[in-house]
């Protein structure tokens, strides 16, 4: 059998405050195959945002990983410095924030923001990039993507902007997809297009995803397997 795409195992991630050092991750274990989807469930603090952090190496400077392994695609994330992951985020591995309005720079144009992306991971000239972004755009079925791409984050409606942030996420085609609560602050009906959507974009790209939620109704329709957290540890794993 082939390895997983994604492999922690054994995580323990510590939280230092007022002088006091506690672990919010322990001794957590979780593997995502190519193209599977893995649902992370739990209550509210149980772990699940942290450890998707800890995947990104984006974990507030307060916390460490103080032991265990995060292994991508063969590659030991915890093992590299800042330059390194600024290379892996975007590229190997994307995550699609809860909140798309706070995760989108409000000054910069939504095409401006993908187009970032794509010039920070390939040498591709300024309007390259640009029109990989209309690209992407459209991908995410954002109407008059050309038009929508000079557009800023407040000019667009909760779907469009989750939109945006997913359409930065794939910009560069990762092998796996965080998706952290990704249709939180959506209605219903809107909630129902962002996750067909996910959907057919990791069919068509290939991609390993890891969705995280509190929805179970979401895990029934998505998930391939489920893994339950509670108090910062995995409970419970089953298809």
């Amino acid at each position: 059998m082939s390895a997983p795409h994604l492999s922690v195992e054994h995580l323990e991630v510590r939280l230092r405050s007022r002088g006091r050092d506690a672990p919010v991750l322990e001794d957590v274990d979780i593997a995502v195959d190519r193209r599977e989807t893995l649902a992370v469930v739990g209550e509210s603090g149980c772990g699940k945002s942290m450890l998707a952090l800890a995947i990104m190496g984006l974990m507030p400077p307060v916390a460490r990983v103080a032991k265990g392994s995060i292994t991508l695609d063969g590659t030991e994330l915890t093992a590299l410095d800042e330059h390194r992951l600024q290379e892996v985020r975007g590229k190997a591995v994307s995550m699609v924030f809860q909140e798309p309005m706070t995760a989108l720079n409000p000054v910069l144009s939504v095409g401006h923001q993908i187009a970032e992306v794509v010039q920070r991971h390939e040498r591709v000239s300024r309007h390259a990039a640009m029109e990989r972004a209309i690209e992407m755009l459209d991908l995410v079925r954002l109407p008059e993507p050309r038009r929508r791409a000079a557009d800023y984050p407040h000019r667009l409606s909760g779907g469009m902007r989750q939109r945006v942030v997913i359409a930065i996420a794939l910009a560069c085609r990762p092998g796996l997809l965080l998706a952290d609560e990704p249709t939180t602050a959506l209605d219903v009906t809107i909630q129902a297009e962002i996750l067909a959507l996910i959907r057919s974009l990791q069919d068509e790209l290939g991609m390993a995803l890891m969705l995280i939620t509190h929805d179970l109704g979401v895990v029934a329709e998505t998930a391939d397997r489920v893994a339950v957290m509670y108090a910062g540890r995995k409970i419970e794993e089953a298809e």
